[in-house]
């Protein structure tokens, strides 16, 4: 887009075709223009011009295989600016975060996991002098017959993954976090 305002046709003075987005910057029809990328990535800049600093940014910053370095916030700022810097600053920050409560969540999912086979409730559901007794009333009008609850036997033991003693920290934890 750079590429093209910069030899726009905007007039003609003296006699001479005028081109450029330089005229409208200082006639204040445009307040700024500038290219958002200077360089190419993939290679450094040669001696005499100035350090690339896009290059720099995808040696330390944008590939993949770097994911799990920290993010160079001075080289961010310096050529995104401050806006886009201190976005990136909260993004880590929020990532860091987010990490953490992922971390506990897991952690109690394990923990219903492990304790899923000890569940009391499961148990009694599943054992036919119990569950397999307890006839239930039909779920609809119409159509639905009467049913007995220890056919709900493996969805028990499914929702006590997500639903056991240790929901009650993430819970909590998760509003004070």
């Amino acid at each position: 887009v750079y590429y093209i305002l910069s030899r726009c046709p905007f007039g003609i003075e003296d006699g001479k075709k005028r081109f450029g987005i330089e005229r409208l910057l200082t006639s204040n029809t445009y307040l700024s223009a500038y290219p958002l990328h200077d360089g190419q990535y993939w290679k450094p800049s040669e001696p005499p011009n100035p350090v690339n600093e896009r290059y720099i940014l995808y040696q330390n910053w944008a590939r993949f295989s770097d994911f799990y370095k920290e993010q160079p916030l001075h080289l961010i700022r310096k050529y995104y600016g401050e806006k886009i810097g201190i976005y990136f600053v909260f993004l880590g920050f929020y990532t860091e975060m987010l990490f953490i409560a992922a971390v506990v969540g897991l952690a109690c999912f394990i923990y219903g996991l492990l304790s899923m086979e000890g569940n009391t409730n499961s148990i009694e559901i599943c054992d036919p002098a119990i569950g397999g007794q307890m006839i239930m009333c039909p779920l609809c009008d119409i159509v639905c017959d009467y049913w007995r609850l220890n056919s709900t036997c493996l969805a028990s033991k499914f929702s006590h993954l997500f639903d056991n003693e240790s929901t009650v920290f993430f819970a909590i934890f998760m509003g004070i976090w």
